[in-house]
């Protein structure tokens, strides 16, 4: 038998049926990174979309996206990524949002103390590295 993606399990009902279930960590779920659902009972179509949310998952521990809600550990570039994904960012016109994503992308790539900012959890960010910028 092939092993299931991970946060896939499955459930036998009461009429025998195997329904699969993706069952993500809360801290995930909370931070609307992916949610925890049932995903019915074709195997393929389950694997199918579980592997999608741990892509997801991936991406946001690889500091590619941000989740809804920044924790102090969120990482500044995860941030940035959040807010190029924001309503307001996309209400921006076409030239103000370049000239915010060169901004905000030289500032994740400036390095204070030997470590690119984009890198530094939200929460250790200091008033020093900012002035630098």
């Amino acid at each position: 038998m092939a092993q299931l993606p991970p946060y896939l399990s499955t459930y036998k009902r009461s009429d025998g049926v195997v329904v699969y279930r993706f069952n993500a960590p809360q801290h995930l779920v909370d931070n609307k990174i992916v949610p925890r659902e049932n995903l019915g009972s074709d195997k393929k179509s389950a694997i199918a979309k579980a592997t999608a949310y741990n892509r997801d998952i991936q991406a946001y521990r690889d500091g590619k996206i941000a989740g809804a809600l920044p924790s102090p550990r969120t990482k500044v570039s995860q941030l940035v990524a959040s807010y190029y994904d924001s309503k307001k960012f996309k209400a921006l016109t076409p030239t103000v949002q370049r000239t915010y994503e060169y901004a905000l992308s030289n500032f994740c790539d400036f390095k204070s103390d030997g470590k690119r900012i984009g890198d530094i959890a939200v929460e250790d960010v200091t008033i020093k590295m900012c002035n630098y910028v």
